[in-house]
């Protein structure tokens, strides 16, 4: 990951007219959204779960990458200038626990492959998403709920020389 997105870096460069801007988003360090939901289903299991704590937002582990603090000094480095990060905050509704297990489905999976034994796999055949419903209906007593999301805004312009 760190070498595609310094890749992603210098192609930028390459592609940009002098003068020209680069604006990205990415996910804050410290994003919460899906995490705290599916790691309080997991816990409830009667089997062991894992999940990683805390949830590493950067898939390659590289924190220069999605920290606000530090974006700015990767982008100096590759020659970029005016350069501007900010954070700012979304929240998703879930209607419900069916909505939330429909929207993040593909993160439980990958959880489980990711982290999990084969023999944890098993037990959860055929049962997981039934528990994950149940334990969210009980957890938001059967109303919808507000996921908060934590994005990096960044900008920064290709010099004019």
């Amino acid at each position: 990951m760190e070498e595609t997105v310094l890749n992603n870096y210098a192609e930028a460069t390459r592609v940009l007219q002098p003068g020209g801007t680069l604006a990205f988003t990415v996910w804050h360090k410290d994003n919460l959204g899906w995490v705290p939901d599916m790691a309080s289903c997991f816990e409830a299991l009667p089997f062991e779960a894992p999940m990683p704590n805390p949830m590493p937002m950067a898939p390659n582990g590289k924190t220069e990458f999605i920290d606000p603090d530090l974006i700015p000094e990767q982008l100096r480095r590759y020659g970029f200038e005016e350069v501007e990060v900010r954070t700012a905050e979304h929240v998703v509704h879930m209607e419900g626990a069916e909505d939330y297990l429909r929207n993040f489905a593909m993160m439980k999976d990958w959880m489980m492959r990711a982290y999990w034994t084969e023999e944890s796999k098993e037990k959860a055949n055929g049962m997981l998403d039934d528990h994950i419903v149940r334990h969210l209906r009980e957890k938001h007593n059967g109303q919808g709920w507000d996921l908060p999301w934590t994005f990096v805004l960044a900008t920064c312009r290709k010099p004019n020389n």
